[in-house]
Parts: structure tokens; sequence; C-alpha cells
């Protein structure tokens, strides 16, 4: 109940825009120079209005930044700082090297969980509250007085290099406590968008605790370099418009400083600011602005000084942009105005229509905190108060008026004829308000309005016809049912008129009579899911199948005049004969069809991923019409009522568009992606959101009704059904919502989401969950009925028809289960999951499967036989795919082949092994009948050709030797592959001059290298005569290349080794884990691979594997274990585990480690060639920059192609010699301090060192120095690569106190030493002073007396027979 308000402008910010882009444009940039600076006018408030006025009196702010912050701060650059001061803020700010820790030095994206969510965030914080400092060099202006306090703004950003965001955008978002990027730089493998989401999801969780505190989130400014555009784009869109979606508080804000600084207009020096078009994130018009272009990625205003500081242009649009949204930020936050978009009248009222006197109760829903209420009733009476009470006595349609004010303005909200008074009978609706001419009076028609006592009668009317109603029953005042008799009925439209007591009501155009009535998912736009009884026992027989070209099928069929209807992910729409399942036409789109289409008089309407909605002719699939209004569109599917067509968007918007012309009548926008279809009732349209809420709109005016807000996704479709509308939440939970009101009646939660749509019938409604169970409840109360487990969850939508539920589930079944018991009749097995809706006609189910098949269940029809042949000729062996044709939905196949072979599968395989004419039979049964068809000397095989594959691959390598490798995107080395394989079914081998050649540029090297050449991009292989490749194998090349590039690979892979080293034959336990970041992959492959070297010869062995993989299959070899691994069934960042035994024989003692890789094969093309001696590629198959791949040899073959691409992870083999720690060292005894030299002599080739030097000291350097101070023996040891070897030496270092012996202190030991103290003994020397140094290096005795015994023992130890200790040796 609103209408558009006038929305204020502020012209002090034009004024300032214009006074910005003045001084800007008025410095011209210099050749080699930079440009002269002129202070730009600061924003002023000389005048405006709510909204973006500034702080009356001074507010303090802190800013945290770096470089571009100062530059965006400063007086000469950006002007932020002055803008900021004239806005009444008190700036203070972080820089380089600020607070504890210096923490003002880490303001990466990684970072802000430090300042806010980790241990000493309460440290950082209590000091940045009460920062009043300028810590950018004086470059800002701000004002001159502190206001004192505490800083109540924070603002913060990071700088450029955190836009070089790695990962993809789609990645899953870590929990907190697994983020790796928590603490962590810019500069991290682990800087990837999902690590940042996580990083700013969890300090949300402080701010939601500080609603005293504004906080406003700076995104970090554009790269140049394109490489990690999207990324950034990607991540800063989901901050600016997706973060903060369902965030209570209004302390939280965002400016996009990214997008305003990729657009200027074409001029770099100037800035686009004030322009319409470009990219920006603004105060604009009254209301805030952010408007994006995404083909504009990358920084607009490149430094003067080379690198990705915004220039001065790009930081004066940001101020000009940004201020005014601080004042806006900072008034929603104060509640000083609201929004003035928020100050919104809406009412609602109890009763809208009844008999005189009408008591009714008006309920003020406005929003915007306004102050003051003015109600006027339509009758002239009028009331203040904000929930008004009214009674209306007199008859007569009165509309009712809300004005609500407050100091910032007003709105009003009128609704026309919003009372209906009448004392008689009102037609306000009719449930199921259309039929089909020619059918009888079974259906239960529910009449709503008002007035209804007695017995009334019921009709509808069209000038001169009259249909009168039957079983005509008064539920009560406002409710009645009847039954309508069609059999005679002209399909036209007819008022519905009930007369009661003399007195009538009339529902203009109320009911429609069709001649084929619409068709649409869930049967109709009341989305009940009951489809009309027949009186059929469907039995679960397949009637037919129908191939589309995609092995996925989401969309689910609709059935209309004998044709079935369904999109596809081949991006075709199909019309099918409903009979026979053969193809009346296809339309192909632009894009994959997954949502459910729509039909009605003979048009059909449906939505594409890729944005185009079509209307296209039923007979022909002629266009009538198409649109790109509607935008994106999933699993939204379309309804139709009174000739209008609505449909939900990934846009968040539903649409509503004429179903004639295609014009977009209305939308309405919610607050997220729209996967619900509308269920429409009364005129009313019903949908759910992603946003959480289910909304009810007007469906021809497109006005809001009411809201109803669950606690999770709404991509549940809404079931209406008798005034309550019924639908499934993401928060596990079954809603039942009062269609007029809005109201909840009951809500039952199950184990699961609930992303299935409900279904209604005969007082119980049913309903699917994650959880795998069907559910059956109880309209009116929500209690159980009964419940139904599947193998899996339930995504489709169960329908009903004759008392038989029909559903879908992912364990591959379509479940048929009594209505009333809940036991199952029978469960049909289709070849994939069942995410498709059944829809029921004329006796038979039709559903859509995960295998790429429209499936038909019901009673068959006769069967004819009819079969081809893939080949009919070619040489023994001659393998042969024949194929059943038939039609009538045969069950049993019988074939003869012509040589005594036969088989009972539908598309038998059969090799013919003789040379020969051979005739083919097959016969087809069903259970009604069977056919026989017999192709007289069908097979002709000739002598045999060796059966031979070409192979080429195009391998992205990416390796390591270490025992792990993450998932993202990393260089990868480009690998070409060429093989060629003999059939191990040939008996020939493949002979004389065998050569390939291979045209690629960037080639660097080849394998076999002994009979390659490289001329150019031209490389050759010539094998020698003697090669052949003989049944069973494959004889192949590699060219490797120079070309490194980004890959991303969604596998992590650990290797984990019991034991590495071996001198001795043992056994080694290898444990491989991986981890899938994405299972949306063509194939995917895993081998572990020894190889013998000349250190070892390593075997797997086998029966040893254990794993809890999903495997589609296994190869053991005594070299290998190679797996397939089943890719539907892998869950996305599940760890599983591989494990194996490997026998390894060392030839000398190693370190051995097998290969462990996973093959992530994205492009699977094959291809067949004509038969001969030589082959090449097809063009079709070559890759880009791959000019022609080809092979020749003597021998003519029957040849395929196949081409495959593969991202290979590989944690490669490691069979090195084991280390064995050893060393020396230049001195190893001395006096202290005595500095020693050690020098690593380990064998092995070790990588990893660590040192103890026996006085309490280490060193992981492989050839330290380390000086002893203190004088002892010292043992020394060193253990290399982690614990693989160690050497000790006991008592290798000694270090005397003094240098014993040294008499003369020449820093010598000799015989002048021994000279002196005999000289000393018999007087011709004078004697040291006992006690000090030069007497105790000459008492070598420490006896307290210097003798010649002394000299003696100075004399030995210089020949050698005593230590530096004067111990024996």
């Amino acid at each position: 109940m609103v209408v558009p308000k006038a929305l204020i402008r502020f012209t002090f910010i034009l004024v300032f825009a214009q006074l910005l882009i003045m001084s800007c444009s008025a410095v011209p940039i210099q050749a080699g120079g930079t440009a002269a600076v002129t202070e730009s006018a600061p924003i002023t408030a000389t005048s405006g209005g709510p909204g973006i006025m500034p702080p009356e009196s001074p507010v303090k702010v802190v800013f945290i930044h770096h470089s571009t912050g100062e530059n965006w701060l400063a007086d000469d650059d950006g002007g932020l700082g002055i803008a900021l001061r004239d806005n009444n803020y008190f700036v203070s700010d972080t820089n380089y090297g600020w607070g504890t820790e210096a923490i003002g030095s880490s303001t990466d994206i990684g970072h802000w969980w430090m300042w806010f969510r980790s241990t000493q965030s309460p440290g950082y914080l209590a000091a940045l509250f009460n920062e009043s400092g300028d810590h950018s060099s004086g470059r800002y202006s701000r004002l001159a007085a502190d206001p004192g306090g505490q800083n109540r703004i924070v603002i913060f950003k990071s700088c450029f290099p955190n836009s070089a965001l790695q990962g993809s955008p789609s990645d899953p978002v870590p929990p907190i406590g697994d983020n790796p990027l928590k603490g962590n730089d810019c500069g991290s493998e682990h800087h990837t968008v999902a690590n940042a989401k996580g990083i700013y999801i969890d300090i949300l969780e402080y701010f939601r605790t500080k609603p005293d505190t504004l906080f406003v989130v700076i995104a970090a400014p554009p790269l140049s370099d394109g490489t990690y555009a999207a990324n950034a784009r990607a991540f800063n869109q989901w901050l600016a418009t997706e973060w903060l979606s369902g965030y209570p508080g209004k302390n939280v804000f965002v400016f996009d400083f990214y997008n305003v600084l990729t657009t200027n207009g074409g001029n770099p020096e100037v800035s686009d600011l004030n322009a319409t078009a470009g990219n920006h994130h603004r105060w604009w018009n009254g209301a805030v602005q952010h408007q994006v272009d995404l083909s504009y990625n990358t920084s607009a205003y490149p430094s003067p000084e080379g690198d990705d500081h915004p220039a001065q242009a790009g930081n004066r649009k940001a101020t000009a942009e940004f201020v005014p949204l601080l004042n806006y930020a900072y008034n929603r936050w104060t509640n000083v105005t609201g929004d003035p978009t928020d100050l919104r009248a809406d009412f609602t009222a109890n009763v809208t229509a009844g008999p005189a006197p009408l008591a009714v109760q008006f309920t003020d829903l406005s929003t915007g905190n306004p102050t003051a209420w003015n109600w006027s009733f339509g009758d002239g009476a009028t009331s203040e108060l904000q929930h008004a009470a009214h009674e209306y006595t007199a008859d007569g349609n009165y509309t009712v008026s809300l004005t609500v004010s407050n100091a910032f303005g007003s709105d009003t909200s009128t609704v026309a004829d919003c009372i209906r008074v009448s004392s008689a009978p009102t037609v306000t609706g009719i449930e199921k308000d259309y039929g089909t001419a020619g059918s009888g009076g079974s259906t239960v028609r529910i009449v709503r309005g008002t007035g209804f006592t007695g017995t009334p009668e019921v009709a509808l009317v069209n000038g001169s016809t009259t249909i009168t109603a039957a079983n005509v029953t008064v539920v009560s005042p406002t409710k009645l049912t009847c039954t309508l008799d069609l059999a005679t009925a002209p399909a036209q439209k007819y008022d519905v008129r009930v007369t009661t007591a003399g007195s009538t009501g009339l529902l203009r155009g109320g009911f429609t009579v069709f001649a084929v009535p619409p068709a649409m998912f869930r049967a109709d736009h009341y989305r009940t899911g009951a489809y009309p009884d027949t009186g059929a026992d469907i039995p679960s027989s397949t009637k037919w199948t129908f191939i589309t070209g995609r092995n996925t099928l989401p969309s689910s069929p609709c059935v209309s005049d004998g044709v079935v209807y369904v999109g596809s992910y081949d991006w075709n729409l199909y019309a099918i004969d409903a009979a026979t399942g053969v193809k009346k036409w296809n339309v192909t789109t632009g894009s994959e069809v997954w949502s459910s289409p729509c039909v009605s008089d003979g048009i059909v309407y449906v939505g594409t991923y890729g944005g185009m909605f079509y209307a296209l002719d039923t007979a022909t699939g002629t266009e009538k019409w198409s649109s790109m209004a509607v935008g994106q569109n999933e699993h939204s599917s379309p309804g139709i009522s009174d000739g209008i067509v609505c449909v939900g968007g990934m846009d968040g918007r539903v649409h509503a568009l004429d179903a004639a012309t295609g014009r977009e009548l209305w939308t309405y926008t919610t607050g997220g992606s729209i996967q619900s279809s509308p269920g429409i009732s009364d005129g009313i349209a019903y949908i759910g959101s992603d946003d959480r809420n289910l909304y009810a709109i007007d469906a021809v005016t497109g006005r809001e009704i009411w809201i109803y807000t669950t606690g999770g996704e709404v991509g549940s479709s809404p079931c209406v059904s008798d005034g309550v509308v019924y639908v499934g939440s993401y928060d596990r939970n079954l809603y039942a919502i009062d269609a007029a009101t809005g109201m909840k009646k009951w809500n039952v939660t199950t184990g699961g989401g609930v992303g299935s749509s409900p279904c209604a019938s005969n007082g119980v409604v049913y309903a699917g969950s994650d959880d795998g169970v069907i559910y059956a409840l109880d309209t009116a109360t929500g209690e159980l009925q009964w419940t139904f487990p599947t193998g899996s969850y339930v995504l489709s939508s169960p329908c009903i028809s004759d008392g038989v539920v029909y559903v879908g589930s992912y364990d591959n079944n379509l479940y048929a289960i009594d209505a009333g018991t809940g036991t199952q009749k029978w469960a049909y097995l289709t070849g994939a999951e069942v995410r498709s809706s059944p829809c029921v006609n004329d006796g038979v189910v039709y559903v859509g499967s995960g295998d790429g098949r429209v499936h038909a269940i019901g009673a068959g029809i006769a069967p004819t036989a009819i079969f081809t042949a893939n080949v009919t000729i070619g040489p023994a062996p001659l393998a042969v795919q024949f194929t059943d044709i038939s039609t009538g939905n045969p069950t049993a196949w019988n074939w003869t082949f012509g040589d005594g072979a036969t088989s009972t599968a539908q598309h038998p395989p059969h090799t013919y092994t003789v040379a020969g004419n051979y005739s083919v039979s097959l016969t087809v049964s069903n259970g009604n009948a069977n056919d026989t068809l017999t192709r007289e000397r069908y097979v002709l095989v000739q002598p045999p050709l060796p059966d031979a594959r070409l192979i080429f691959n195009v391998n992205y390598n990416r390796g390591t030797s270490n025992n792990s490798i993450a998932n993202g995107t990393s260089p990868c080395r480009l690998v070409y592959y060429t093989g060629v394989s003999n059939s191990a079914d040939s008996q020939e081998s493949i002979s004389g001059n065998l050569s390939f050649a291979l045209n690629a540029p960037s080639i660097i090297y080849l394998i076999p290298d002994t009979c390659a050449e490289l001329n150019g991009t031209q490389a050759t292989w010539t094998f020698p005569p003697s090669t052949a490749i003989g049944p069973g194998t494959t004889l192949a090349t590699t060219a490797g290349t120079s070309v490194l590039t980004p890959r991303t690979s969604g596998v992590t892979l650990e290797r984990i080794c019991n034991k590495t080293i071996f001198t001795n034959a043992g056994v080694q336990q290898v444990t491989l884990r991986m981890t899938f970041a994405t299972a949306d992959l063509d194939d995917l492959w895993g081998r572990l691979e020894c190889a013998e070297t000349a250190d070892v010869r390593p075997a797997f062995v086998p029966g040893t594997v254990s794993t809890d993989l999903p495997l589609r299959g296994l190869s053991e070899g005594s070299g290998h274990v190679t797996f397939e691994i089943n890719r539907s069934r892998v869950e996305a960042g599940r760890q599983y585990t591989l494990s194996c035994a490997v026998a390894v024989d060392p030839l000398r003692s190693v370190a051995y480690a097998p290969t462990c890789a996973v093959w992530e094969v994205t492009s699977i093309a094959f291809t067949d060639v004509p038969a001969g001696a030589a082959v090449a590629l097809p063009a079709s198959l070559c890759p880009q920059n791959v000019s022609s791949v080809a092979f020749s040899s003597d021998t003519p073959c029957r040849w395929s192609c196949s081409r495959n691409v593969h991202t290979v992870t590989s944690l490669n083999q490691r069979a090195i010699p084991a280390p064995a720690a050893n060393f020396t060292a230049n001195v190893t005894s001395g006096a202290a301090p005595l500095t020693v030299q050690f020098t690593d002599i380990s064998t092995g080739n070790p990588t990893a060192w660590n040192w103890s030097f026996g006085d309490g000291t280490t060193s992981t350097e492989q050839h330290p120095a380390h000086t002893y101070t203190l004088p002892g023996n010292h043992t020394v040891t060193l253990t290399v690569d982690g614990g693989l070897s160690t050497a000790t030496k006991p008592g290798y270092i000694r270090a005397t106190p003094v240098l014993f012996g040294d008499a003369n202190e020449d820093g010598k030991v000799n015989q002048a030493d021994t000279l002196l103290v005999l000289q000393q003994v018999v007087g011709l020397q004078e004697q040291p002073d006992a006690g000090t140094d030069r007497f105790k290096k000459t008492d070598v005795h420490a006896n307290n007396v210097i003798e010649v015994g002394d000299a003696l023992f100075i004399a030995q130890r210089n020949v050698g027979l005593r230590d530096v200790w004067f111990e024996i040796l």
C-alpha cells in the first residue's frame, strides 16, 4: 500500500562534485613530471535535507589505512581530510608501525581477523577507539579541537595488492576455524575469494556486538593488471551487495572504492564524477546508487609513479562520492532521519468486505519511524491513531488513505475500494477458476466472498448462457462449495453469480472454460500438483522414453492436448507426442532450459538460463515473441492467469508479462535470486525468494500485499489451496500461511531443507525434504499423517492423481505411494537422479531424469521391431553396435546375429570374428504383443584389420616432490601426448615405417628423443623399422612445451608413508588423501605408480587396496594402481583416502615414496575416421594452437581418434639414496673462545640439517660456524632430513680455559715453551706469579709448582704423546 514519493535533492553534493571536476581538470599532467596540485573545494553543508546532512556536532572518526589511504586523505591529493573536516568529522588515523606489535602495518584482508577477532583484539581495539593522533605526517587537515571521548566511527581499508584474489568466486567459503587466511597477508597462497569472504563473515559477528560504533568498510582499490580482475570484481560485488544481507543492524556500511575507480569517462586526469554513465557508488537523485558496468574491472586512474596507487583525479572522485554516503550511513545509524526512502506509508485491515455494520481494525505497517498518522476512511471519518478501528454503517466501496509523517517528511498510501460494504452477497474469488469444455461436474469448487447464508444459487453467466452449479454448500458466511457441470458449456469467460435472499453478488470474468485448459508446472496456476482423476491404475511399465542431448534433465514436463513439453540442458525445448514418444519439434534456445514450460491458448512459454524468455506456437515451435526482460532463469517456471504470465528471475525480481505480446507489465524486486515458481489465486501471485521471504503480490498491478519471513531460502514453489499457501523453506520447515493475511497457521520441521514444492489434495498436503522423506500432513493442523523414506534427498515435487502420490528422488527412482496409507505401490528405476517433478495425464506419468531422458510410465502399446547398426561392413574382427529403435515400448528383445550368437539386450554389441555375410533378426515384445524384423545379409565381414586408436592428450601438469599439494590456481606446464593403441582384440601388429608428426608452437623437448626431430614447430618421430605396435599395446610420444599457464585444480593431495627409508627389502604402507573442491567434471581418475630405478625395485602388493572413494573401476598391477572415480557421487570438500602396500627392494640404502596423481578430465571427444595406413586427428579435435597431429605406418588399420584434456596433479616418485649424516671440523681443540667451522659431508643429498653443538646451542645451516665460549669437552650431533640419519661425535670439540703449555704466551705450544720452563726451573728466567693466567699455562701438572715435569709434559705434547689437557694419548 505504497505510492512513490518525491526524493529530495541535495544541491551541495552537486556543487562539490562540479568543484572537484574543475579543480582536477585545471591541472594538466606534464610529460615526465607530476601534476601541479590545487586544493579541492570541500563538501560544505550550505543547504540540503534529510539523509546526507553532516552531523550537527563533531564526531570522532579513526581511519585504518596505509599509503593509498594516506594519499586519499592528503590535502594535496584526494582531499578526503578536508571534506571530512568540513562535514564535522574529527579524523585521526593509523598507519605503518602504529600500535602494539605494530598492528598498524597489517591491513590486508587476512589481518582484519587479527584486528577484530583474535585474542589480541581487545588490546588493539582499546587503543584504536582512543586514538586521536595524525599518523600521516600532517598531510591532511582536520578539525582544530578534539571533541573528546572515543572514536564513534571506524573506517578501514586494505591496499591495492588485496585485489589480487586467487581461486574462484564459486569456491565454498570455509568455516572460520579452517580458514587459512586468518592473520596472513595478501601475498599468501591462501589469499582467495572464498577465504576473504570467510574473514568478512566472521568479523561481522564482532560488529554485531558493537551497535554503538559505526564500521565503514572501504573496498581495496583495483589493479591495472587484469589477471585477477574478475575475482576482485566478484568479491567486491559480494561485499557491497550480499555481505550484509540479513544483517539486522545499521552500524556497518560498505563503500565500493574499487568500483568507483574503474571508470573515468575517457579522461583519467579528470574523472567521470557527476556522469550518468560509468561506475559509481554515490548519493544520486535522493538515493544510494551502486552502479556497476562489469566490462570495467581494472584501474582507470594509473599513478604517475607507475604503480597501482590511485591518481589524484580518482581519489577526488572517490571523496566526492564517499562523503555524502558517510553522512547517509551516519544518519541511518544514529536514526537522525532514517533513510528518506524508509519513510513509507503502509497498512492492512483485518477484514475488507462484509455487510453493514462492518467493524474494521486497521493496522499501521509503515516504515521509517513515523511520528504522526492521519487516516481517511472514505466515508468522511478520520483518525490520528496509529492503529485505528472504524465501523462502516452503510453499503458502498470505500477508498482508504493513510498519511504518515515525521520531522523529515511525509508519505501517503491510498487503496481504492479498500473496504467493500454490502448487505448483498459479494464474490471475491473462486478456486479452480477454470474448467474444460465438455467435462463433467465432479470437481469441487470453492467460492469466496461475503454474505453467504441460507441456500444460495451459484451460476456461471455469459450473455444468454447460464450454467447452474450443483451441490452448493455454505461452509461459512465467506465460503461455499459447489460443482459445475461443463458438459455443454462453450469455451469462454463467465461471470460468477451468487444469489441469496433476493440479493446478488457478481465476480466479473471470474471463471474461464477452455477448449484446452492451460498446463504448467504443478498442474495449474495454483501449483497444487493435483491432476484430474481418470480412474486409471497406472502400472510401473515403460510406455516410452525420449532421449535428450545431455545427461541431466531437471525440467519438469507438462502435457497439453496430447503433447509433452519439456526443457533440456542441451539448450532445447522439446514437443513430444504423448502417445508414442516421437518428437514433434524442438527449438534450440541460446542456453540451458532448467525450468518447466507453461502452455495456454496454443502458446508454450519458457525461460532460459541465458536470459531469453520465449513464447512459441504449440503446433510448430514457431516463435510468437521473445523477451530479455526476465533475465537469467533457473528453476522458476512461468504461471499464467487472466492473460498475465508471471515468473521469477535470478535478478531477484518477479516479472509479469502480457501473454499475447510479451510486453512487461510490472516487476517486483525481492532481496535475493528467485528459484521458486509463482502460485496464483484470486488475482494474487505468491512466490518465494532466496532472501528467505514468501511474497504475496497483486498479479495485476505488482503491488505488494504481504511478506512472510522464514529462516532459510525459499526455493520451494507455493501451493495455494482453500485460502492457504503451503511452502517449504531451507530452514527445514513446511509452512501453512493464510493467503489473505500472510499470518502463519502452522509449520512442521523436517530433517532437511524443503526445496520440494508441496502438493495439496483432499485435506492433506504432501512434500519432500532433503532428508529423503516424503511427508503427508493434515492441511488444517499440520498433524503428521504418514512418512515415506526414499533412498536419497528429494527435490522433486510430489503430485497426486487417483489417490496415488508420485514423486522422484535422488536415489534414481520415481515412486508411486498410496495417498491414504503412505505405502509404496511401485518404484520405477531411471538411469540417474530424479529432480524433475512428475505430471499425470490420461493414465500416464511423465517425468525427467538425470539420465537425460523423459520417461513415460503407463500402459504400453503393440511394438514394431526396428533396429540399426553403427557399421555393417568392415574387416574382422568387426565390432557392431546394434541399436533398437522399435516403437511401442518393448520390454524384451531377442537377437540372432547370423553366426550362431544371440542376445537379449536391448542395444547389444556383437563382434564378428570370421569373414562372411550375416543376416540379423530382432524379435521384440512388451507383454501385449510381439514383432520380428529380419535383415538379410545385413553385415558383411571382411578379412581383419587391426583396430587402432590415435590418442591426443592435452595435459596441464602441476606436480611436486613434496608430500602434499593444495587445490587452487597454479602455473602448469603444457605437455602434448600422442599415442597409437592397437586393440587387444586385433590379430595383427601395426608395423613398418612407424612415424608420428605434431605441429604445435613452443615445443622444447621430445620423448623419446632418439628417433625425434624438431624443426621449428614441427616435431616428427621416425621409429626404427623393427618397431611394431602389438595387439593390446600402445606406442606413444611426448612433446613438452615452454608454455607455463595458470590452471585451476580442485584437487588437494597428501601422501603419507609409514616408512620411507629402506636398507633391506620391506613393505611400505602408502595412504593417499584426496579432497575435491568440485565434482563438476567429465571424468576423474587417479593412479599410484612404482618405477624401478638404479636404487630400488618397488612393486605394489596385490589385493591390498582399500578406499572410501566412490569408484567406477580399479586396476591393479605390479607397477601401478589405477582407479576411476564416480564423480557424480563425490562430495565436494570431503577428504577421501586410498591405501595400499608397496614391496620395496632396495639396491642400496634408499628413501622411497611412489608417484601419486589425480587426473581431472574436463573434456573428452571421440570420432571415427576412415580406415587406412595413415591417420590425422580431425580439425574438430585439434585444440587451439595445435595445427596437426598425424601417424603413418605400412599397416592399414581401422581408426578412431580421441582428444582428452587433463589437469594432472601429482606427487612425484622419490627414490633417492638414503642420507647418511657425517661431518668434519677445521679445528677440534683450543682455548676458549674457540671458533670452529663445521662442514657437512653427509651422503644421499639431504635437504635439511639440525646441529647440536653440545653447549646448548643449535643451527639449521648446512655448514655452520660456531664459537665455544666456555671450556669443556663438547659432543656434536648432526641430524639430516628430519631424523632420517644422525651422526654423533662424543667429546669432539675440546675448549680449554687457557692455552695450557703456552709458557711464553705467543699463542703456540712448541719446544720454545719447553726451554723456557727449564730456564725458569734452574733460575735463568723469572717464574710467573702464582694464580696468574701465565702461571696456569706453565703449571701443566696443575700442582701449583713449576718444575721439570712441566717441561717434560709440554715436550710430550709437542711430539703427540699428550692431548691439550695433558692426558696420555
